[in-house]
């Protein structure tokens, strides 16, 4: 009888570990962060769960295997040379025994050269309007420009309908003034 005792004791111990490691897992997460310089690259790796910590481990590409136990934060550098440069790079993050995955990138996504392009669109349409504008403008500006150096220069009396400056009515000097017929 004290055999099926411990026995079920065991088994009553058995099953209250696996429940907290579950409960434990289930409540735990993992994160990561990445910054690039123009120098090097530094992935941070961040597990919250319960104890033991796993074995955090880092790996991408060209062959990058790293690995650190029995720690809930796991930071790497990068140089330039171990760093792939590409249009986004993915480094994964993976937490032993908790089974857990993080994905991080580096790297320019497709939203960097979204916004590069829109501000390019964007600073070219101002650059048309404003050609658009001075081109429109011009006639306007440059009438005003011409009348305002025609003040100093001895305008004929007469003048059109208008009030603009035009040769075909100027006055010549030989004492009577020619009229338009």
């Amino acid at each position: 009888m004290m055999t099926g005792r411990n026995i079920a004791f065991i088994g009553l111990l058995h099953l209250a570990l696996f429940t907290a490691y579950g409960s434990a897992r289930g409540n735990s997460f993992l994160s990561c962060s990445s910054s690039h310089s123009g120098h090097f690259v530094i992935l941070d790796c961040y597990y919250r769960g319960g104890i033991p910590f796993p074995t955090l481990t880092w790996t991408g590409p060209n062959n990058l295997y790293r690995e650190t136990a029995n720690t809930p934060r796991f930071t790497i550098n990068l140089t330039q040379e171990e760093f792939e440069n590409k249009w986004s790079t993915i480094y994964k993050c993976t937490a032993g025994h908790a089974y857990l995955t993080s994905y991080c990138y580096i790297g320019r996504g497709i939203g960097s050269y979204v916004g590069i392009s829109f501000g390019v669109l964007a600073l070219l349409f101002l650059l048309c309007i404003l050609i658009i504008v001075i081109w429109t403008g011009c006639g306007i500006l440059c009438e005003k420009i011409a009348r305002y150096r025609g003040k100093d220069d001895q305008l004929p009396a007469t003048s059109t309908a208008t009030g603009h400056y035009n040769p075909a009515y100027e006055v010549e000097h030989v004492g009577e003034a020619i009229t338009p017929e």
